[in-house]
């Protein structure tokens, strides 16, 4: 049987708090192949003055970002470079020329 413990800060809607524990439980399912009856969905709501990160609370970082866009993605070790574009990968020749 399953069980898997969600701790989320204090302040979302009862929905945003259901539609996470629908998500959680239908993840469990479809990636473990459990019957639905198995699966046991714990979701604590923690006071931000109690959750801390970094050594400061969650009260004093103040509140956390609306909803809306994504940052766009910044450098780092996401995937490796690719050849770039108009190059045939595994060869340095352009689609269009043949030649390197």
């Amino acid at each position: 049987m399953p069980i898997v413990n969600v701790s989320v800060a204090c302040g979302r809607t009862p929905e945003q708090l259901r539609s996470c524990l629908a998500a959680v439980h239908e993840a469990v399912c479809a990636s473990l192949g459990v019957p639905e009856s198995s699966v046991r969905v714990l979701l604590t709501e923690v006071d931000p003055a109690l959750w801390s990160s970094g050594g400061v609370t969650l009260a004093e970082r103040g509140p956390a970002p609306g909803p809306g866009p994504l940052p766009a993605p910044g450098p780092g070790p996401r995937s490796a470079p690719g050849p770039g574009p108009g190059v045939i990968p595994g060869t340095s020749a352009s689609p269009s020329t043949g030649n390197p």
